[in-house]
């Protein structure tokens, strides 16, 4: 695999990281991160500023690396949504540890734009599948017994998939809304952590007069549209 050339990065996540500190790539110049999960995007990996992968026609590059165990959903995008050549497409095989070109993976895409549309078209459809599957186990729990309002900690994205939920679901007509920090905590209130700071919201929340772990729900709603790459 020909090496010492100007790489971008497709994937925030653990392989990302594995990658970045285990030398693997100091061979290449890292040029830039990218990822589909809105959630990432500002944010950082290492010291990579995580982009939007409709930037990566702005950045200067020679190849991407799809950094990812599951790499055939990222390629297909990249392929049919981004229109990248395959020739500039490697994926990391993490198993043997080892590099490899698009073009010996075998992966036949179907171009067109009725494929991308079929394609971009399934792939919400499961995101959404599994999002709400989630929120029906934790109905099914008894996790909203007993609470008059539902209170998102999150995204705007996440907040409007819990409000859809409810409203489709018979005897659920609480409010649900964003959380204020300027409102006050009632015992009637349940808390949905659904943003990938789960970790720094609950503690913030810890802090909060009146609130109980109790109240505490979290639901990994940003984290589906990184697992779901078909």
């Amino acid at each position: 695999m020909e090496q010492g050339k100007r790489i971008v990065i497709y994937g925030a996540g653990n392989y990302c990281r594995l990658l970045l500190n285990g030398g693997r790539l100091s061979s290449w110049e890292i040029v830039g991160v990218v990822d589909g999960a809105s959630q990432k995007w500002g944010t950082r990996m290492e010291q990579y500023p995580i982009k939007r992968p409709d930037e990566i026609g702005n950045l200067s590059y020679d190849k991407i690396l799809i950094a990812a165990r599951e790499y055939k959903g990222i390629a297909e995008r990249l392929v049919l949504e981004l229109q990248i050549p395959e020739p500039d497409i490697l994926y990391y095989d993490f198993d043997h540890n080892q590099m490899h070109g698009l073009e010996d993976s075998g992966l036949v895409f179907r171009k067109g734009n009725t494929a991308v549309a079929e394609k971009a078209l399934f792939r919400q459809m499961a995101i959404r599948t599994i999002q709400e599957g989630l929120l029906f186990e934790a109905l099914g729990n008894g996790e909203f017994a007993g609470y008059r309002s539902i209170v998102v900690v999150g995204a705007v994205p996440e907040f409007r998939i819990v409000r859809q939920f409810f409203q489709g679901i018979p005897g659920m007509a609480g409010e649900v809304r964003m959380e204020d920090t300027e409102q006050g905590i009632s015992a009637g209130e349940k808390y949905i952590l659904t943003g990938p700071e789960y970790l720094e919201e609950l503690e913030r929340l810890k802090k909060r007069k009146g609130f109980t772990l109790k109240q505490c729900l979290v639901l990994p709603l940003w984290d589906v549209e990184d697992t779901v790459l078909v």
